[in-house]
């Protein structure tokens, strides 16, 4: 009984110095060489207008920086691609697709998505 609980008190003690081993690793940026933020901002309390539609309808979301976008800008409902309509300094305008549904809306410039 003396010898097992030796052992354990051994394994225990080598465990504990082999784990108190200082070795710092550095691992690279993973975010090095990344695109420049795109500046689009939307604000997220501007509930959009009209709040709820039928397929077809014209929708308001405000949102700021989408102007220098405006040619490379697409717009989805919950995964589906929309017709944009307008683009200007308070937000855009984009037309509800046929199998859109609720969820969440979201930009695509140049395959960067911003929610």
């Amino acid at each position: 009984m003396k010898f097992k609980y030796i052992s354990l008190l051994v394994v225990a003690m080598g465990m504990f110095i082999g784990g108190c081993k200082e070795k710092t690793e550095v691992f690279e940026d993973p975010y090095k060489g990344g695109r420049d933020p795109l500046g689009i901002v939307v604000n997220k309390e501007q509930i959009p207008v009209p709040a709820a539609g039928q397929a077809g309808t014209i929708v308001k979301i405000a949102a700021t920086g989408l102007e220098k976008h405006k040619d490379s800008l697409r717009f989805m409902f919950n995964g589906e691609f929309a017709e944009v309509v307008k683009v200007d300094a308070t937000g855009i305008e984009a037309k509800v697709p046929n199998r859109a549904s609720s969820g969440v809306t979201a930009f695509v410039v140049n395959q960067q998505i911003v929610f």
